[in-house]
């Protein structure tokens, strides 16, 4: 009789226990790569990556707690996106499943982006979701060539019609 309820009481606890431990969001770092001289972290200011720069998304599936967890297998592929819609997202090679380390490449200038991911556990009806905690800055790159323009003198250019580049 005592080992019956013993019996009950343990699964009780195993089911708390992995109610606990389900994931129910991520936390997100970011980090620009070490050979792209302009991207920066300071405090108090937006993360900064050049415009052609790549920043690399790191997420961490965390429980109601902040605690770390693992994802379940069969949780598809993490989906990151950001407000503005400058980044180009992809699977970064150290990435060990789940899509949980991309790389973004900035494709525009912006200010003050907000970089999230998501994805959905199997059997869940809503998407667990994770944000970077600070906002994103896309800066322009340094100078890479000239826009040439063209105009009758004494008048200012006021179009360019050449354009020259390094190559």
């Amino acid at each position: 009789m005592i080992e019956h309820q013993l019996k009950i009481i343990n699964e009780k606890l195993d089911r708390i226990l992995a109610i606990l431990q389900t994931p129910k969001g991520f936390v997100v770092n970011v980090k620009g790569e070490s050979n792209m001289p302009g991207i920066h972290a300071a405090t108090n200011v937006d993360f900064q990556i050049l415009e052609n720069g790549t920043a690399v998304f790191t997420a961490t599936p965390v429980d109601a707690n902040g605690n770390t967890v693992t994802l379940p297998p069969g949780t598809p592929s993490l989906t990151f996106t950001d407000a503005a819609g400058v980044f180009k997202f992809s699977v970064d090679p150290a990435d060990t499943g789940f899509g949980l380390i991309q790389d973004g490449v900035g494709t525009a200038i912006t200010t003050g982006d907000q970089v999230s991911c998501s994805t959905t556990l199997p059997g869940a009806a809503a998407p667990i979701v994770g944000n970077v905690s600070q906002l994103l800055d896309v800066v322009a790159g340094g100078p890479v060539g000239f826009t040439v323009a063209v105009s009758a003198p004494g008048t200012p250019a006021s179009k360019p019609v050449v354009k020259m580049s390094q190559g």
